[in-house]
């Protein structure tokens, strides 16, 4: 399954909507299977962006989200706009070819310094020589 960057956002967003903090709850979105909420849950966890509860321990299946981390409130923060999320997507994508999570950081990074467009693509550049 490929993982898809606007999903990861609404997952985010709703999580942090989720009135009931610290609690796992089963997640759904419109137009998406289970399998994939659960797959970029998942994911999300992975990146540290999101706490996650794996319930395979008790017979069930899929990841549930819990609460999102520090790191997860800040993606939120520097993203929740959404013409400056697309703003961000269309930079990364047009300096990398790619939409990768750590390219997303950079120039969120590069615009929160309130830098220029070169600023960005160095940003980008260290980014993917970084690895």
């Amino acid at each position: 399954m490929k993982r898809d960057m606007d999903l990861c956002r609404e997952i985010l967003k709703r999580v942090e909507s989720f009135e009931r903090a610290n609690e796992p709850f089963a997640l759904q979105v419109e137009g998406r299977s289970i399998e994939e909420v659960s797959y970029h849950v998942k994911l999300l966890g992975q990146a540290g962006l999101l706490q996650v509860y794996n319930p395979y321990d008790h017979g069930l299946h899929g990841s549930m989200p819990v609460a999102l981390t520090w790191a997860g409130c800040e993606f939120m923060d520097a993203t929740r706009d959404e013409a400056r999320w697309k703003d961000v997507k269309s930079k990364a994508q047009k300096a990398t070819g790619t939409i990768g999570f750590e390219v997303l950081k950079s120039v969120v990074s590069a615009n929160d310094r309130g830098s220029g467009e070169a600023d960005h693509e160095e940003a980008l550049t260290g980014s993917v020589n970084d690895g």
